[in-house]
Order: structure tokens, then sequence, then C-alpha cells
């Protein structure tokens, strides 16, 4: 439910692959400047964005998509890296959604879990991986926030050699 003048002029993302309602609802409306709060099973009331983590005017129109597709690939190496070095870490082998700022020293910021990876440690090891990342100054011309989406693969051999299933 939203008021009709709420959403306005405003065009929503595609949302391709299998995502939980919730957060496809949450990329459906990415960057519109919108937020929904569950309001009962399977409803939800779509509101002003009140979050820190709206959208700020990066220079997304400027950016190549090579640029574009380069920029993420330093993003996604920075954070491989760092999920690797830790085995707590190791992609694959949870879940968790997280938003982050990049400043233009490459520095990450307002980092907020959207999804937690449900054990409160690794929470607070994910986000010290997070905030310790220094990604290159180019990072912060891309949309922010940047958001990353770590999903649970079992096998997965996203850090070398495949991690074993419990």
């Amino acid at each position: 439910m939203y008021q009709s003048d709420l959403a306005s002029g405003i065009r929503s993302h595609p949302v391709k692959g299998h995502l939980q309602p919730a957060l496809a609802l949450h990329e459906l409306l990415r960057g519109t400047g919108l937020e929904a709060e569950a309001s009962g099973p399977g409803r939800a009331i779509l509101r002003a964005a009140t979050s820190s983590m709206l959208p700020t005017p990066a220079s997304d129109t400027t950016l190549t998509a090579d640029e574009r597709r380069q920029g993420y690939a330093n993003v996604q190496q920075a954070l491989r890296a760092a999920l690797c070095a830790d085995p707590a870490l190791v992609p694959g082998t949870y879940q968790a959604r997280l938003a982050f700022g990049v400043d233009a020293r490459g520095h990450t910021h307002d980092i907020s879990f959207e999804g937690s990876t449900g054990d409160s440690a690794r929470d607070a090891r994910l986000h010290a991986a997070v905030a310790a990342l220094q990604l290159p100054a180019a990072s912060a011309n891309l949309p922010q926030p940047v958001q990353l989406h770590l999903r649970l693969q079992p096998g997965s051999r996203e850090c070398g050699a495949a991690t074993s299933s419990p």
C-alpha cells in the first residue's frame, strides 16, 4: 500500500533472480528514495525512506559501462581478499546483505546490515572487514550505497579450495 503521489515519477529497478520477497522488494526500491515496512504476511507499506543509506548523487551518469564494471570488479576483488583472509568469513558458508558508502579516499562508511548472517559474532567480524577495506579512490564514483549480497553456496570455491559442508 502507498499514497499515489508518493510514487509519482519514480522508476524502480528490475529484479532478477531468486530472492526472498522482502529482499526482492528492497532491491526493487533501491535508489528510489522509498522504503517498505512489513505490515503483515505478504503485505507492505511504502513510505519515503528515512535510512541514512539514501542514494547520494553518484556520478553514475558520467561512468561508462566499462568503468562501472571495472569499479565493481575492484570492490569485489578487495572484498574477496578480505573475506577469504578470515576463516569465519569465507564466502559461501553463510548469507548476508550489507550496504556501504565509499568516500573519495576509498574508505568505506555507513555500513549497514540489511540481512544478518544469523550470528552476531560473525556479523561483527564482517562489519569490521568491510570497515577496514581500502578501495581505489575511483570506487567513490560508483552508485552509492554499494550493495553487498553474500549467498549461501555449499561447496563454493570462492577462496580457492572447496569448503566443506556441515
